[in-house]
């Protein structure tokens, strides 16, 4: 696949200036996004799209397909462009724009730097925290949907023996 496109390429005037790299070493992924202007992840499957969040964190332009967890971490298509899988055609024109318009390019970047922040450890274990304490500020009921029928292990995990556990 990558020969023929390649070859297209070629064909089209783009010989040496499109590099297709396919899998990298871990310890190359940061020199690789510097030196590039874009990344473009085309997948028909992703569950969250590490790589396009490393992209938005150095400062490139990234499209990704509509699929799985990318959409969120492209920000709904704020912070990056988003195709449907399985479309080369609508692939080809988004490249095309990303390519030519540079004031959609810029403001994309600048809000994809801003934004793949929120998926750090720190924002994350806050929004953790923040959806534990909802459930168990908002239940009564035992969690794990323990049978009523072994009271003392509802007690272990019921909201009032967390909080009981937590402060004393």
């Amino acid at each position: 696949e990558s020969g023929r496109i390649r070859s297209m390429a070629n064909a089209n005037g783009y010989a040496g200036k499109l590099h297709i790299r396919g899998r990298v070493a871990r310890s190359d992924v940061s020199g690789l996004m510097h030196e590039n202007d874009i990344l473009c992840m085309p997948s028909r499957a992703e569950a969250l799209g590490v790589a396009l969040m490393e992209g938005l964190a150095s400062g490139i332009s990234v499209i990704g397909s509509d699929v799985g967890g990318v959409p969120e971490v492209l920000d709904g298509g704020r912070a990056g462009w988003l195709v449907q899988p399985r479309n080369p055609c609508l692939l080809r024109k988004t490249i095309l724009q990303v390519i030519r318009d540079e004031g959609e390019r810029e403001n994309k970047r600048v809000h994809g730097r801003d934004h793949v922040h929120r998926f750090g450890i720190q924002p994350m274990m806050a929004e953790f925290a923040s959806v534990v304490g909802t459930v168990l500020n908002r239940s009564k009921a035992p969690i794990y949907g323990l049978p009523s029928s072994q009271p003392s292990m509802q007690r272990q995990y019921s909201r009032e023996a967390w909080g009981a556990s937590r402060t004393g």
